[in-house]
């Protein structure tokens, strides 16, 4: 931030008497609105700093470093309440394939696919995250047992029977997944 101080010489010729309300008062007050637009900018700013940060660009999901901090939180709730949390992991079986036969573009077409099925085979209050290439997490808190991560999986499982349509496209896409309670 740069401040500007403006000054007039006594002797300018200037009626300095009215300085609290005449223009130097106009010119103070726009100044401090300046300043109070430029502090919103930046939190504007701040916040979107802090997205980028947190989201993986590519799917819109949370990335890797919130999903490290929304684990280590549901684990120690669950700790604290004497429940249990899943954490699970999807990797894309054969991605390097549709990258290398398809084109990466499609192969980022994929992954956001993927993203919406995952949201789509999970309940509001669990996460899914892309972890990175062609790897997801999804955790799951207050989960009764097993059978919960289970019933996620066959979801999604489900929801990857139909073939997604990249560009007009049809591509089969199988998952290999694993679950720790």
């Amino acid at each position: 931030n740069r401040w500007v101080v403006v000054a007039t010489a006594p002797n300018a010729g200037f009626d300095l008497s009215g300085l609290l309300f005449g223009w130097p008062a106009a010119i103070m007050a726009g100044a401090l609105a300046m300043l109070a637009l430029a502090g919103l900018g930046f939190r504007s700013y701040q916040r979107e700093l802090k997205r980028q940060a947190l989201t993986d660009e590519l799917t819109g999901l949370p990335n890797r470093v919130l999903f490290r901090d929304r684990v280590e939180r549901a684990i120690h709730l669950a700790r604290r309440e004497g429940t249990s949390v899943a954490v699970m992991v999807i990797d894309v079986d054969r991605f390097k394939d549709v990258n290398d036969t398809l084109g990466h573009r499609h192969g980022d077409l994929l992954l956001k696919s993927l993203a919406g099925i995952l949201g789509d085979s999970i309940r509001d209050s669990d996460t899914a995250t892309r972890l990175g290439g062609d790897e997801f997490g999804v955790l799951l808190p207050h989960v009764e047992g097993p059978e919960d991560s289970h019933n996620v999986a066959d979801r999604i499982q489900r929801n990857l029977t139909d073939a997604i349509v990249l560009d007009g496209a049809p591509v089969h896409v199988d998952v290999s997944q694993g679950a720790a309670i």
